[in-house]
């Protein structure tokens, strides 16, 4: 198995994110995906959640998911937004951990604003 230290490959957004942005994330890995994972990761992708206060929070939704040859794309909008706590960064601590059993390492994450806050 190997781990990652999200600090190595994580870089927070350069825009601001409020409720209603929709944002592209790009996940790059250093291996292709398996059948499994393409199946899979739509549905990780959509269930995930983190806990603030004894809460499970789902701070959004998956609106596409494009698979590529050495990782993915994810259009997601965003429902739920915390102050206190950088939810990517949660999100993108947990995305190395699927791929840790298969010795497959993130090399790179992205992620880009397409649409800002609707008023």
């Amino acid at each position: 198995m190997q781990f990652q230290d999200v600090n190595e490959i994580y870089y927070p957004p350069e825009f601001e994110v409020k409720v209603s942005s929709t944002v592209k994330l790009f996940i790059k890995l250093d291996k292709n995906l398996t059948r499994y994972d393409e199946r899979n990761l739509p549905d990780f992708i959509t269930t995930w959640t983190y806990h603030n206060n004894s809460k499970r929070i789902k701070p959004f939704s998956l609106i596409e998911y494009i698979p590529k040859q050495q990782g993915f794309e994810a259009v997601i909008k965003i429902i739920k937004m915390d102050n206190e706590k950088d939810v990517f960064k949660l999100f993108c601590k947990d995305i190395p951990d699927i791929f840790n059993c298969v010795e497959t390492l993130v090399l790179e994450w992205n992620i880009n604003l397409l649409t800002g806050h609707d008023s």
